[in-house]
């Protein structure tokens, strides 16, 4: 297993991501395939919210659920998987692919249970410096808590999938920000800093 940091003197950008469920785990698969430095953070364990209601039947099959890349990955490391168009329960798509895909990647990421993220920031700044200077790079900082114990990392970007039901997709008419379903979620102020 990698601990955090440890890519530092590699000069490899760091990503921290939250939540260790489908959407967290394929953004920590891509983003180790695309040479960052990935520390996967999960609140609970790997994919506990689809194993808590794992009874219930996905409506989308196999192959519309998993990457190409993860489903490489796990082929080539030998597991057997169903075929594209088989329609598993949650608890059965965690256990066929979430969890070995997880299983696998703690050899290429640092992998966090049982870890609580207590706040994020952008480091060394305040609330309003360096409002649209975008040449300026502050990395995050992330306090985390496990084991009842506080600790701080940084990292150059942080994907957040903590319980992730709606996907942001950018920016609508008008200022709108769009949804992945097409709604609009809410209308934010036309000249918001980004």
């Amino acid at each position: 297993m990698r601990s955090f940091g440890e890519d530092l003197v590699l000069n490899r950008l760091q990503v921290a991501i939250i939540g260790a469920g489908p959407i967290g785990l394929e953004a920590a698969l891509q983003a180790s395939e695309a040479g960052f430095a990935v520390s996967l953070f999960e609140k609970k364990s790997i994919a506990q919210n689809l194993r808590d209601w794992g009874h219930i039947k996905l409506f989308t099959p196999f192959g519309m659920n998993a990457s190409a890349v993860g489903i490489e990955m796990l082929q080539q490391a030998g597991y057997e998987l169903p075929s594209r168009e088989t329609l598993l329960t949650g608890r059965e798509f965690a256990d066929v692919y979430l969890l070995r895909l997880a299983d696998l990647l703690r050899d290429r990421i640092e992998v966090c249970e049982d870890t609580n993220i207590i706040a994020v920031s952008r480091g060394d700044l305040l609330k309003g410096e360096a409002i649209g200077n975008r040449s300026e790079h502050h990395k995050f900082r992330l306090l985390l808590e496990h084991e009842q114990t506080e600790r701080i990392v940084w990292a150059d970007y942080v994907l957040d999938f903590r319980e992730c039901i709606l996907i942001i997709i950018g920016w609508g008419r008008e200022g709108l920000l769009v949804l992945e379903n097409g709604r609009c979620l809410r209308k934010l102020i036309m000249n918001f800093p980004i």
